[in-house]
């Protein structure tokens, strides 16, 4: 099955850079990156998002007092940055903007949002130099329009997406990831999905392992969409961070979330979130090189669109997240599958790991030591497979050929 290829397209706004004056958030560095991908691919400008949207995250009083362009002292305080009309819109664009990159990353495989990632923004107020949670706002318009099921955050700004995993607590259907400096802001932490606090200094390597560590809990979720915050305020020497990450480290993260949704097929979805050096120009890079790893990590250049919850290649159906392995019996070849969607008898199954992959034609199962026909979310199926597998494999039921529509 072959797409069509397709540059990439970034997403960006100049009105994103706004005079705050002298200030540890430099807005220009939105600007700045954009100008380091001239070239790379073309460029779109959102439109504000609308007040309906932004009530699928906000209460409808926040929003309000966001329209107005007017704050109250202790709104700023929170906000800890001064507040105007200019600030408004550039977080209402910002909004859009993450909208925009969401709905790309389904029709595109990748959305490259040149800004966004307001993770401290709750739904009553602002935290943290965030004004709107621009991604709470796309991956509810998403769920809302029946777009996706299921769709994981992957935080890996150096500061805890204490807004983000507030907005969504109660919502199964949202994992909430954070991987982050724990000795720092915010205070308290907001319980999400998975949180992971790292100790101060902490260096790449360890870095690395503990990402790698924690990835495979994210995907067993089944997401249909993944929302990468993609902070670079872990790099040595931030201004607001305490972890030791080099330029090298961070791109070693931004390959690894990009390798493991191009090897689920899932579409991701790229906001650039915090980046505070004192070389502006520095964190610009940073920003622009997540940016470009995202756009040629191969996810961009095929054309998928998403139809009835499955992914389409060039207008042919592919594959569905059905599952994971959850235990493999090597002496009789016998595989447990934990389901996250339905499995039949005549179904054609897709398991793929780090030792390579099986397709099977589902003949027979069981659950609960009963034969049975049919399978499904939730339930434990067995299945006689041909080789090994392992716990943590991915599995995918392929859909037969089908006109795009």
């Amino acid at each position: 099955m072959t797409g069509t290829a397709k540059s990439p397209r970034f997403v960006f706004s100049p009105k994103y850079v706004v005079d705050i004056g002298d200030h540890v958030f430099p807005t220009r560095k939105f600007a700045l990156a954009a100008a380091l991908l001239a070239g790379a691919g073309e460029f779109v400008e959102p439109e504000p998002a609308s007040r309906e949207d932004l009530l699928l995250a906000h209460d409808a009083g926040w929003v309000d007092k966001v329209l107005s362009g007017r704050m109250a002292l202790a709104d700023e305080t929170l906000m800890e940055m001064p507040f105007s009309p200019e600030v408004s819109l550039a977080h209402r664009l910002q909004a859009g903007g993450t909208i925009l990159a969401a709905e790309d990353a389904l029709e595109r495989g990748v959305g490259l949002h040149v800004g966004g990632g307001s993770h401290h923004a709750f739904a009553d107020h602002a935290e943290g130099f965030c004004v709107l949670n621009d991604i709470a706002c796309a991956i509810a318009k998403l769920l809302g329009d029946g777009r996706i099921k299921r769709v994981a955050v992957v935080d890996l700004d150096v500061h805890q997406g204490n807004g983000t995993a507030a907005i969504f607590r109660g919502r199964p259907e949202v994992f909430t990831f954070s991987m982050h400096q724990e000795s720092i802001y915010p205070f308290p932490k907001e319980r999400g999905t998975l949180d992971v606090g790292l100790p101060d200094g902490t260096k790449d390597d360890e870095y690395l392992r503990a990402l790698e560590r924690h990835l495979p809990r994210v995907f067993e979720h089944g997401a249909d969409l993944v929302v990468y915050q993609a902070g670079v305020d872990v790099a040595e020497g931030d201004l607001l961070g305490g972890l030791r990450l080099t330029d090298e480290g961070i791109l070693k993260r931004d390959e690894l979330i990009c390798a493991s949704c191009r090897r689920r097929t899932t579409p991701l979805v790229v906001t650039l979130g915090g980046g505070y050096s004192a070389d502006v120009d520095r964190t610009a890079r940073l920003h622009a090189a997540t940016l470009r790893m995202a756009a040629r990590s191969g996810i961009g250049l095929i054309s998928y669109r998403w139809n009835q919850g499955h992914i389409v290649e060039g207008g042919v159906m592919a594959e569905q997240q059905v599952g994971a392995v959850d235990h493999f019996f090597s002496n009789i070849s016998v595989s447990m599958i934990k389901l996250t969607e339905p499995v039949k008898v005549g179904d054609k199954l897709r398991i793929k790991g780090k030792a390579g992959e099986l397709v099977h034609a589902v003949s027979s199962m069981q659950i609960n030591r009963v034969p049975a026909q049919e399978g499904k979310a939730g339930d434990v199926i067995s299945l006689k497979v041909e080789q090994k597998v392992r716990p943590g494999d991915l599995v995918f039921k392929v859909v037969d050929p089908a006109p795009a529509g």
